[in-house]
């Protein structure tokens, strides 16, 4: 038993030795500047300036002097902070808010079956193009809710999702992940949209919606 003990203690030790070996030999020496600009990115890693987080972005816009500001979370203050730390001038961050473009609740309209399975939108798409009578509509499970790292949208009583337009910074994760292109994003100072994509007919759209 002590034997035992004390080869897994030993083993353990070992692995602690290379361990810190390892973080010391192989480690990365950041750019102080991109710890900078990381400090003034949102750390939402969601994807939306091209790059696969917000650290490889900060790496973008340190080592390329002709990047360009993708962050659509970049607040204008965050801007300006990295345009002075990288003393250039950089373009605004994003304007845009997503918009749900449907407004077909679950009271409003007809469905063809009784829908049971995953809570995703893709998956309830895959059967049957999904149970709303309605094919252009929302199907109101919820996956955009899921996929915002914002808070910025979230289901309605009217099982419809409802986007908060001061915490949504554009990043077009909600568009993705809607097997029906029903949300889009739009400029903030918009005015009017359409909360209808429907292709058919009134008449025709009248017996489901």
């Amino acid at each position: 038993m002590i034997t035992a003990v004390l080869m897994i203690g030993g083993i353990g030790f070992c692995a602690a030795i290379i361990l810190g070996i390892s973080s010391v030999t192989f480690a990365v020496n950041m750019d102080p500047k991109e710890k900078e600009v990381m400090d003034q990115l949102p750390g939402a890693n969601c994807g939306a300036c091209g790059f696969a987080g917000c650290a490889a972005f900060a790496h973008e816009l340190v080592s390329n002097p002709d990047a360009k500001m993708a962050c659509p979370a970049a607040t204008e203050d965050a801007v300006k902070a990295i345009s002075d730390i990288l003393e250039r001038p950089l373009d605004g961050g994003g304007s845009l808010v997503a918009f749900v473009r449907c407004k077909g609740s679950m009271e409003d309209t007809q469905a063809r079956y009784n829908y049971v399975g995953p809570k995703d939108c893709k998956a309830a798409q895959i059967i049957a193009g999904g149970s709303k009578g309605c094919i252009y509509g929302c199907l109101g499970l919820g996956s955009c809710v899921d996929a915002c790292s914002f808070d910025a949208i979230h289901m309605g009583i009217d099982g419809l999702p409802h986007v908060d337009k001061v915490n949504c910074v554009g990043c077009g994760e909600c568009v993705d992940v809607c097997p029906r292109d029903i949300i889009e994003l739009v400029p903030k100072d918009s005015s009017c949209a359409i909360g209808c994509i429907s292709k058919d007919k009134t008449k025709d759209m009248k017996a489901f919606c």
